[in-house]
């Protein structure tokens, strides 16, 4: 349902080329893995932005699996200098074992914060 509206979003994004900083904020929208992965895409796709923050609130369930792909890929695949990813309400208490984290360690060029229910991502390019 969300899906035409979100590639429109991410489409958008890539031809707005003064664009240096992009404050998106999602409340109580729930979106796919598909979804996710659409916005992943395009925003790794606008290499004129040089500070992205993408704060995602809803009471939803997602997936350690899906977010952790979401945050891979923004971390590792996208161009912007600052990167501030918030996601909250999350109801999944998966955020709070050793594998998250070890995950999130993995990745090296990040800093995070997670709680009960939110994870805070942030990635500065020095």
């Amino acid at each position: 349902m969300h899906s035409d509206v979100i590639d429109a979003l991410a489409k958008m994004l890539t031809q707005l080329t003064n664009l240096k900083f992009v404050f998106i904020e999602l409340n109580n929208i729930k979106l796919s893995e598909f979804e996710m992965m659409i916005l992943a895409k395009g925003f790794t796709d606008c290499k004129q932005i040089e500070h992205l923050t993408f704060k995602y609130m809803d009471n939803t369930v997602i997936s350690m699996l899906d977010l952790m792909n979401f945050i891979l890929i923004m971390a590792k695949y996208s161009p912007f200098p600052k990167l501030d990813l918030f996601f909250r309400k999350l109801s999944s208490p998966e955020w709070q074992s050793p594998e998250a984290k070890k995950k999130l360690d993995e990745l090296g060029n990040i800093k995070y914060s997670l709680t009960k229910q939110s994870i805070h991502i942030q990635k500065f390019v020095q």
